[in-house]
């Protein structure tokens, strides 16, 4: 209804328009013109910049989620590395008490032995000889477990001292990759601001370039009618 009621006053006007006036539209056609292709082409690189700018956002979304998996994947290892270490430990505990057993046992046969050979005449019969032979064979017996007991000990030992090392470098990793998923957090909130200003700004010039357009179009017209009706005034002129 506007531009209906603009169109008709521009009507009005050609007919008495005079050439500085329409010298003045033209200059302003050219300033629109010129104000329009320079918004196009504000409007281009905005929608260029936005459009690179989705991308990097949804590159830092896949390193978002990646970093997760990697974090969720670690703390898994090192339940597992800590249900190993403590095992091991317990592991340990074990074969402390097994040894401390058997030494125990192998200390009062030994110290038996010992009495029973300083109290023991020095005739032996076959009974001696068999008890005597059969008691050593079992000392060493015993001997073989607790060496087998301290071997096994000291095998355990050292692997959890590498489960606890183990332990210990996947908490370092842990650590450095939390502190990635903060940065790539933070990237992501930023770049997600500058895609959200860089949205208003293109509808923004998109709203500009269409009201360029609007404005040179009707000028384009009044321009047209004032040319017609100057044309119309020479030739029914005296």
């Amino acid at each position: 209804m506007r531009r209906l009621a603009l169109a008709g006053l521009l009507l009005v006007a050609a007919a008495v328009a005079p050439a500085a006036q329409v010298q003045s539209k033209r200059r302003e056609l050219g300033r629109i013109q010129k104000e329009l292709e320079k918004t196009k082409s504000e409007l281009d690189g905005l929608r260029k910049q936005e459009l690179g700018l989705s991308r990097d956002l949804h590159k830092l979304d896949s390193h978002q989620t990646e970093t997760h998996r990697k974090i969720a994947s670690i703390r898994k290892n090192i339940s597992q590395a800590e249900g190993k270490k403590a095992e091991l430990k317990n592991r340990i505990g074990s074969l402390n008490l097994a040894s401390g057993f058997w030494t125990s046992v192998l200390t009062c046969e030994l110290r038996d032995h010992f009495f029973s050979r300083a109290s023991s005449h020095d005739f032996w019969g076959a009974r001696e000889l068999w008890a005597e032979a059969f008691r050593r064979a079992a000392m060493l017996e015993k001997a073989r477990i607790i060496a087998g007991l301290r071997g096994f000990r000291l095998k355990t030992e050292a692997a959890e001292v590498a489960a606890r090392r183990k332990s210990q470098e996947l908490m370092d990793k842990s650590r450095k990759a939390q502190a990635e998923e903060r940065s790539v957090q933070e990237q992501y909130r930023l770049k997600q601001a500058a895609v959200t200003e860089t949205r208003e700004r293109v509808a923004a010039a998109e709203r500009r370039a269409k009201e360029l357009e609007e404005s040179r179009l009707a000028l384009a017209q009044l321009l047209d009618r004032l040319g017609q009706a100057r044309r119309y005034n020479r030739e029914a002129g005296p």
